[in-house]
Parts: C-alpha cells; sequence; structure tokens
C-alpha cells in the first residue's frame, strides 16, 4: 500500500490499509516509501513492478483523494504483479473515511481488480458498485451517490453496467467479498524489471511489453496461487521462482546476553568428597550470530539452501570467590557449521541441517591459588537439526544439537577427574519479531548439558580420600544456561 496522495494527516491511508486488512498481508505505506527512496524510482505505473519485486508482494495499490461537488472523491488504483498498467476505481463518501462503507468500496474494488488479474471471473469493469446494499445511482443523501467505479490505467469506463454488479453480488449484500471464492486468490504473473531480473537475468524489455502475452494453459496456476510446471508460464517465471525463494540469504544478529553454569558431583558420601559449584548468579555477555547462503543470492535452485553459519558468547565480569580472594573467570562459546536449509517457499517455513565445530570454556585465572574446581575446554562436533516457524510478523524458531565431546581440557588430566565417558547435548528455542522488511527482534534461551562418567584413572576420582582402592566420583553434570536479546539485520 503506498501513501494515498493528497490525504493530510493520513486518514484516508490508514482507512485503506485497516480496509484491506481484513482480506489480505497489507505492507505499510512506510515501508513502500521506504523501498522506493533506496531503489530511486517513483511510485507509479512505470516503476510498479519493481516496487512489488522488491517487496515481494502480490499487487501495488495508489491513491489519491480530493475534494467534490459530491463529497470526498478516493481515487484508487491497483497494479498487480505481473500487469502492463494499473486499473482504477473511485469511491465517493462524505464524513470520516473509516467507516464500513468505505471500507466495502475499497475491499470491493481491490478484490475485483485482483480476481481478473489471477485468472477468476471476469470483472465487473466500470460497473458502479454499491458500497452499501441500499445504495444506487448519483443522488447526493445518506446511503445514495456512493459507489465503485472499476477502470482501466488510462480511465476508460469500459461500458459494464449496474445490473450487472447486482447479478455478481446481490442487491442487498452489505459487504459482497467471500473469503472463501477461489477467484480472490494470490496473483501471480510476470513482475516488471527488478532486482530479481538482474540475479536470474530475466528481465522485460520495452519490445517484449508491446508484443502480446501468450494465453497461460489450464492448470498453470492454482488456487493457492502457486505457480505450477508449464511451458506456457510465460518468461517470468524463473523470476518468480527467485522472489518466492526462502529469505534471507544472509543474516547477522547481535546483543546483550545472560548466562549461569553449575557443576555437580555424583559421589559417595566421605568427607573429603568434592563441592558443588552452583554459579554466581546471572552473569551479562554479548552475543554475535549469523548465517549467509551464497548462492541464494543468485538464485533459487537447490544449492541456494546450502550456507555457513556461526555463533559467539562472551561474557563480562565473571570473578570466583574462594579463600577471601575473587579469580577472573573466562566464559565462552561459539561455534562454527555449515548448513542445508529446505523450507517452504510461500510462508518460509524452514528445516535446516546442521553439522559444525564449536567450543565452550570455563577458566579460572588461579595463579598461585588452589581452587577445588577443575577448569573445563571443550571441542566438539556439532551435528544437529534447526528450523523456523513464521505466524505473521512473529515467528517461532530453535535448534538442538549433539555434541561430540573430542576433549574437554583440564578436568581429563591424571591429576584432575582423569578420562571419561561424555554424553552431551545443546538445544536453543525463542521468537522473532519483525520490526520491518530487514529488521528483527529475537528473544532466545538456551541449555547445554555435559554428563560425565568417570573411568576411574584420574587422582581426584579415586583418591580424594587418600585409598586408591576405592573410587570416590563416579560422574557429574556440567550445565550452561542462557539467553539473548538481539536485533538482527537481514540481507
Amino acid at each position: 500500500m503506498a501513501p494515498i496522495v493528497g490525504d493530510r494527516g493520513a486518514a484516508v491511508t490508514n482507512a485503506v490499509v485497516s480496509a484491506l486488512e481484513g482480506e489480505f498481508t497489507v505492507i505499510s505505506p512506510k515501508a513502500v516509501t521506504r523501498s522506493a527512496e533506496e531503489l530511486a524510482v517513483s511510485i507509479d505505473d512505470q516503476q510498479a513492478g519493481r516496487l512489488i519485486a522488491e517487496l515481494e508482494a502480490d499487487a501495488l495499490v495508489m491513491g489519491s483523494v480530493e475534494k467534490t461537488s459530491e463529497g470526498n472523491k478516493l481515487q484508487l488504483r491497483v497494479f498487480p504483479l505481473g500487469a502492463r498498467k494499473s486499473r482504477s476505481a473511485w469511491i465517493i463518501y462524505t464524513g470520516k473515511p473509516k467507516n464500513d462503507r468505505v471500507r466495502t468500496g475499497v475491499r470491493t474494488a481491490v478484490s475485483t481488480i485482483l480476481a481478473a488479474a489471477s485468472g477468476g471471473d471476469d470483472p465487473v469493469e466500470s460497473a458502479e458498485v454499491p458500497v452499501s446494499g441500499k445504495g444506487k445511482g448519483k443522488g447526493k443523501g445518506k446511503g445514495k451517490g456512493k459507489g465503485v467505479e472499476v477502470r482501466d490505467g488510462e480511465g476508460r469506463n469500459e461500458g459494464a453496467n449496474e445490473d450487472a454488479n447486482e447479478d455478481r453480488f446481490g442487491e442487498d449484500s452489505e459487504d459482497p467479498l467471500q473469503p472463501k471464492d477461489k477467484k480472490f486468490r494470490p496473483v501471480t504473473g510476470r513482475p516488471g524489471k527488478s532486482r530479481f531480473a538482474e540475479r536470474t537475468g530475466v528481465e522485460s524489455s520495452q519490445e517484449e511489453e508491446d508484443e502480446p502475452r501468450k494465453p497461460e494453459r489450464k492448470g498453470a496456476r492454482e488456487a493457492d496461487g502457486e505457480v505450477t510446471d508449464s511451458e506456457d508460464v510465460g518468461e517470468g517465471a524463473e523470476e518468480l521462482a527467485a522472489r518466492l525463494a526462502i529469505s534471507p540469504p544472509a543474516r547477522v544478529s547481535a546483543g546483550p546476553s545472560a548466562s549461569n553454569r553449575s557443576l555437580r558431583f555424583n559421589h559417595r558420601a566421605f568427607e573429603q568428597a568434592p563441592k558443588d559449584y552452583k554459579g554466581e548468579g546471572v552473569v551479562p555477555g554479548v552475543r554475535v550470530q549469523g548465517e549467509v547462503y551464497p548462492l541464494a543470492f543468485g538464485g533459487s535452485g537447490m544449492l541456494s539452501g546450502l550456507g555457513v553459519g556461526f555463533e559467539l558468547d562472551q561474557t563480562f565480569g565473571l570473578k570466583i570467590r574462594t579463600a577471601g580472594m575473587e579469580l577472573p573467570t573466562t566464559v565462552r562459546h561459539y561455534s562454527v557449521d555449515v548448513r542445508f536449509r529446505l523450507g517452504n517457499k510461500r510462508n518460509r517455513a524452514s528445516v535446516t541441517l546442521l553439522g559444525g565445530y564449536g567450543r565452550r570454556t570455563f577458566v579460572i585465572s588461579r595463579g598461585n591459588v588452589n581452587v577445588d574446581m577443575p577448569d573445563v575446554d571443550y571441542a566438539m562436533v556439532t551435528p544437529g537439526l534447526a528450523f523456523r516457524l513464521p505466524m505473521g510478523k512473529v515467528a517461532f524458531f530453535g535448534d538442538a544439537r549433539a555434541l561430540l565431546v573430542t576433549s574437554a581440557g583440564a578436568i581429563e588430566k591424571a591429576n584432575s577427574y582423569g578420562g571419561a565417558t561424555i554424553t552431551a547435548f545443546e538445544a536453543e528455542a525463542g521468537l522473532e519479531f519483525e520490526l520491518s522488511r530487514r529488521l528483527a527482534l529475537r528473544l532466545a534461551g538456551d541449555v547445554a548439558v555435559l554428563g560425565y562418567s568417570f573411568k576411574g584413572n584420574g587422582e581426584l576420582s579415586n583418591n580424594r580420600d587418600a585409598d586408591a582402592a576405592t573410587k570416590d566420583v563416579g560422574g557429574a553434570a556440567d550445565r550452561f544456561i542462557g539467553g539473548a536479546l538481539t536485533l538482527a539485520v537481514s540481507y
């Protein structure tokens, strides 16, 4: 939805957006204006194709409002995806624009035009559509003279009559739209020249626009708007596939994080048993995450789902208190991986296969101080699975990984707890709130658990009581809990 020209205070623009949101997902006028500025194009018929492709939309609605002797005249122009020009409709109203009659008129006009563009029944072109079930003609009284007229992009009235509209919607219908009517399905077709044309090499020249378009075979479009395999779909098919590709090709997010670590031992009861570490409370930090799918910038084939990802989380200010001293402690984890993303092109839900390498560190700067708590520095292979499920402007995401530990650091040394069998996993879940086309706020929580079963060949696992003949500590559970609030930028 583009801003309505001549609309002071944006009251009419807001009323049109509110009316359309009942039937469509509406990209705001601010987002349209911002995209037009980024592309350095004007919001008109000549550049509508580029804007539609850039915003990954199905149609662009433009308009203007002016006062006439009959009342306020709202002129709407609808440019469907793949069209050559817009079609226009007018609405005459009095009073405030945000009322049921204007809402009905806006929805009727836009849906009628989109129905024609998507291959539905023939629209009632240039027929006066009553905004209420009672209004006919052009009188000035309340409930009269309120109508919608659908015209072509050059403003020509093609001569349909009012009776045809009554046959289509019914004379007494307050709201002629039927949400489940298949003729109001999403629009697909050949977009105008856009960044997607530059990626795929598919461009629409003026000569191509002047040539008559080939009729599409029956079945080239399904009722849900997806393009199926057909040699007659048109030269824009590759570009449309790129427009529908899973996005974004790249994303990076950063923001504050918080974490807590605990280490608990499984041991028999004896005087020299190790004490559990319950953590120093919530420790602040910073987290940076990202992913990039290089081949997704150039197309939407199978290999466009192949990418790489990374994550880094670093805490600040953690100090271990012991013997009246505070010892600085390093807590950090990072990972890098190769990933393959599969998803639904229509709703952008995705499942991603992961495989990579990670490190997780908890190291105390001891100096000459004896601290009865081992350092850990895990090196891990991290296979896993991630998903993302959009629900409007909110998306639920998460991942789970097995942690195949290849080394654990100082805790495995002979003068510590010795060798161990380690079983570990980590998981993350969160919500993503869309702020704009490129920005999102991500709130996530995560946990990593590493379970030890000591082999009994370490000094602290079998000789804490000075009796090497008995096993003193059988195992341990190392747990990391964290969370982050990050701002994500997509490209």
